[in-house]
C-alpha cells in the first residue's frame, strides 16, 4: 500500500530528522510563510554571499536602504560641509558644532568689506588707481568771465590782467568767484615823490642813524640831474650845493627851496 499523506499530528516529535530527508527534498515551496525567523537560523548561516544585492561589497561600500552595494564619501577634516538647497533657506551652509553634543546647519557669515574710491582716487573692480593731479597750473584770464570759464582743479592758479589780481582754486564746487581764494600779495608802493612806475633814487637826501642818533639828515653836495620842486611843498638842502652845468632846478611860484 502507497502512503500517500501524513498529517503533522500523527507523528511523533523528532521521528523525522535530516537523517530521514533526502538532499534538497524540501525548498522554499515546502516552507510555511514566516516559518522560518531569527531563532531558526544558526548564527552566520546568512552571509554576503547569500545576498541579491547590486555593486560591489568592500572595505569602502556600505549596503544602502536600496539594496545596493554604495562608496562612502568623506570631507577632509576643516572643510565646510555644505547643505542641501531649499526655497526657504540659502543655498550654501555649514554644519556647526554647537558645542552641546549637537550640530546645526548655518550660514558663513558675510566678512566681505565694501571699498569706495576717494577725492582722486578710481575704484575699477578690485583695483584702485590714482587721478591725474597737478600740484599747481597758472592760467591767466583777462577778466572774471574768462576765469570761470577756465578748467581748474583745485591748488590751481589763475591770474587776473585786468585787476591785477591773484587767485587760487579752492575746494568749492559754486560755480562762481567763491571757488577761488584770493592770494594776498605784500603791500605795494605805487609812487615815490610824486613819481610813478620804475623810480629811481638817486640824489636824495637819507636820514641820519650814528649810534642811534635819530637826528642827523644827509644830502649830497652836488645837484647832478634836474629837479623839480612838487607844486604846493618846499624843499630844503644843507649846504653848500653846487649844481652842474646844464642841470636844472625848478621852483614855482608857490615853492621855496631853502638851503642851510
Amino acid at each position: 500500500m502507497a502512503l500517500t499523506k501524513i498529517k503533522a499530528d500523527g507523528l511523533t516529535a523528532d521521528l523525522i530528522d535530516e537523517t530521514k530527508l533526502a538532499d534538497n527534498s524540501i525548498d522554499s515551496e515546502h516552507y510555511n510563510d514566516g516559518s522560518i525567523d531569527n531563532a531558526h537560523l544558526a548564527d552566520d548561516a546568512v552571509g554576503i554571499a547569500e545576498l541579491s544585492a547590486t555593486g560591489t561589497a568592500s572595505n569602502t561600500t556600505f549596503l544602502r536602504g536600496d539594496n545596493s552595494w554604495v562608496a562612502v564619501s568623506s570631507t577632509p577634516e576643516g572643510e565646510a560641509i555644505q547643505s542641501t538647497t531649499n526655497s526657504n533657506e540659502a543655498a550654501t551652509k555649514f554644519l556647526r558644532a554647537d558645542g552641546d553634543g549637537t550640530c546645526s546647519w548655518n550660514v558663513p557669515a558675510d566678512t566681505n568689506t565694501t571699498y569706495t574710491a576717494g577725492t582722486g582716487l578710481t575704484l575699477a573692480g578690485t583695483e584702485f588707481s590714482v587721478a591725474t593731479l597737478a600740484l599747481t597750473t597758472v592760467q591767466t584770464a583777462a577778466n572774471q568771465s574768462a576765469q570761470l570759464g577756465l578748467t581748474t582743479q583745485e591748488g590751481d592758479v589763475v591770474v587776473r590782467t585786468d585787476e591785477s589780481k591773484t587767485y587760487m582754486r579752492n575746494s568749492g564746487t559754486a560755480g562762481d568767484m567763491n571757488d577761488f581764494t584770493q592770494l594776498q600779495a605784500p603791500g605795494t608802493v605805487s609812487s615815490v615823490n610824486g613819481s610813478t612806475g620804475a623810480v629811481t633814487l638817486t640824489g636824495l637826501a637819507t636820514g641820519g642813524n650814528s649810534g642811534a642818533n635819530k637826528v642827523f639828515w644827509e644830502n649830497e653836495q652836488t645837484v647832478t640831474h634836474d629837479y623839480t620842486v612838487t607844486n604846493n611843498r618846499n624843499a630844503g638842502t644843507f649846504g653848500p650845493v653846487t649844481i652842474n652845468d646844464s642841470v636844472t632846478v625848478t621852483v614855482g611860484a608857490g615853492e621855496t627851496w631853502t638851503i642851510v
